[in-house]
């Protein structure tokens, strides 16, 4: 148990750091390996949730699947913000908004930089970005 508390304490340290530093990231999945048990705990702006440690060696293809599992999925399975893209010919992400009321109005929005983003577990997640918006037509439903 007190193996489990130290690795949890470690892995919750990075994983602050990971998500301050990926600025489209809003979760992250982490697997924690003790001896032969593991535990898989999920993280987000709140906080987190755990699993009770299971071992490796009882159920091994179970362990299997974890790991392919979240070593193919889909970047918004495992934390990220889709509505952020990476624009390669600007080489700047980008984001698309829609404005309603009257008719429906999409904007694009390149962001130019990240103002502030939380640094805490325990949060709203927040990033703040600086940007330039550019008005598409509207379109009337």
């Amino acid at each position: 148990m007190d193996n489990l508390k130290k690795s949890f304490i470690e892995v919750a340290g990075k994983t602050a750091f990971l998500l301050y530093a990926q600025d489209i990231r809003h979760a992250a999945p982490s697997i924690q390996i003790l001896g032969e048990d593991i535990v898989l705990t999920i993280f987000d702006w709140g906080g987190s949730l755990s699993t009770a440690p299971f071992s490796i060696h009882e159920d091994p293809e179970f362990f299997l699947r974890l790991l392919v599992s979240l070593s193919t999925s889909p970047l918004h399975k495992i934390g990220f913000d889709e509505s952020v893209i990476w624009d390669e010919k600007l080489k700047k992400k980008r984001m698309l908004v829609t404005w309603t009321g009257g008719g429906k109005t999409e904007n694009e929005i390149i962001l130019e930089q990240v103002i502030f983003i939380a640094d805490s577990l325990l949060g709203h997640g927040t990033t703040v970005w600086g940007g330039l918006m550019c008005v598409t037509w509207p379109t009337w439903e």
